[in-house]
């Protein structure tokens, strides 16, 4: 893969006009909006806007380097400009507010024997849903019905557990062993906060 990094790509011949390109091109990528299954043709596109290969290896290197920036600096931060005594300042802001849910003790127990299973057993293969009819898959389409963003849909059709839901999972898989108590649990921007059952 092409990457880049400011120091590269500073100096490089017709900055002037891979910029005022940059910004076209940035303009076209937001046609990706809902349809992420399509292909940009880019060496097509660089015909149009008569790049140079040295220019549209410059340009990919700026758009791979500025979304490793954003997702992994500003994974939950926004940037934003502020105007002080005559100077311009960037700074950040928080991004995602917290996301409250509710798990019962039984879901607690469920999430840990899916997580488990998921990690020791399956060793990273992913529930079938269809093929299954463990009480395992049963838990699996419970939790998914009540709590849908602890999996994501693989590209065979199997369910995995998403990140929260593996992350969780692997908490919960330490605090059983160490036999610790809890009423509340925080990650990334989700907060669980885990009451009794009915």
């Amino acid at each position: 893969m092409i990457s880049g990094t400011p120091k590269q790509i500073h100096g490089q011949p017709s900055n002037k006009k891979v910029f005022r390109n940059l910004f076209k091109i940035l303009e076209i990528l937001e046609e990706f909006k809902n349809h992420y299954d399509k292909k940009l043709n880019f060496s097509k596109l660089a015909t149009l806007l008569d790049l140079s290969p040295s220019e549209c290896e410059t340009i990919i290197s700026l758009l791979v380097y500025f979304q490793d920036l954003f997702t992994h600096v500003f994974t939950n931060f926004k940037l934003n400009t502020q105007i002080e005594n005559n100077q311009l300042y960037l700074y950040t802001e928080p991004t995602r507010n917290k996301i409250y849910q509710v798990l019962t003790k039984s879901h607690i127990k469920l999430i840990n024997d899916i997580i488990y299973t998921f990690k020791n057993v399956k060793r990273g293969q992913g529930y079938s849903l269809e093929s299954s009819r463990s009480e395992l898959v049963k838990n699996v389409k419970l939790l998914l019905m009540e709590h849908p963003y602890l999996f994501e849909k693989g590209e065979n059709g199997f369910i995995y557990p998403s990140k929260v839901g593996l992350e969780l999972g692997e908490l919960l898989l330490i605090y059983t062993k160490s036999n610790k108590e809890f009423e509340h649990l925080k990650i990334e921007n989700y907060v669980f906060v885990v009451i009794d059952d009915e």
